[in-house]
């Protein structure tokens, strides 16, 4: 089927997905005390739980010895139009410019990209033949890598 189909990518992902989608659904999950839930409340409240404490700060910095060496690109002007309210007609623009059945936003490329780099790392480790150096792979949690603001005071703490 992907011989098929494979140079028609679009349309067959976005079916396939719109198909999985319809069947696809949460039961149940553990809650932190090893509990199996399974009602909706219950269920929502663990994924609000989850998501909460893997983005939430453990410590605000203070950041004015930082800040004080940087000095402002933006100017008062260039704020004020940043920071200005959304136009009905920019927003239809906006929407006007997307595909339907692409999502807004970089495609896939870069999670392709690592997971090739971690397939031919893997691959290289399990072909050597000669030599004693030992060599180790490792799988990191990347859950809290994904960069996140924090407001403390007045100013907004952007981490990685």
């Amino acid at each position: 089927m992907w011989m098929n189909w494979g140079d028609q990518k679009t349309k067959f992902f976005h079916a396939t997905a719109s198909q999985r989608r319809k069947r696809n659904s949460i039961v149940g999950l553990l809650d932190s005390e090893g509990r199996w839930q399974a009602d909706q409340r219950n269920i929502e409240g663990i994924i609000l739980e989850y998501f909460g404490s893997i983005f939430k700060s453990n410590e605000l910095v203070d950041f004015e010895a930082s800040l004080s060496a940087i000095h402002p690109k933006v100017t008062p002007v260039m704020n004020a139009t940043l920071t200005a309210n959304f136009k009905a007609e920019e927003v239809w623009n906006a929407f006007q410019q997307m595909h339907p059945t692409k999502s807004p936003g970089p495609d896939g490329r870069q999670i392709m990209d690592n997971v090739l780099v971690a397939f031919e790392t893997m691959h290289c480790i399990n072909g050597r033949r000669k030599g004693n150096e030992a060599l180790m792979t490792l799988k990191l949690d990347t859950s809290k890598a994904y960069d996140r603001v924090e407001l403390g005071g007045d100013y907004a703490k952007i981490g990685v």
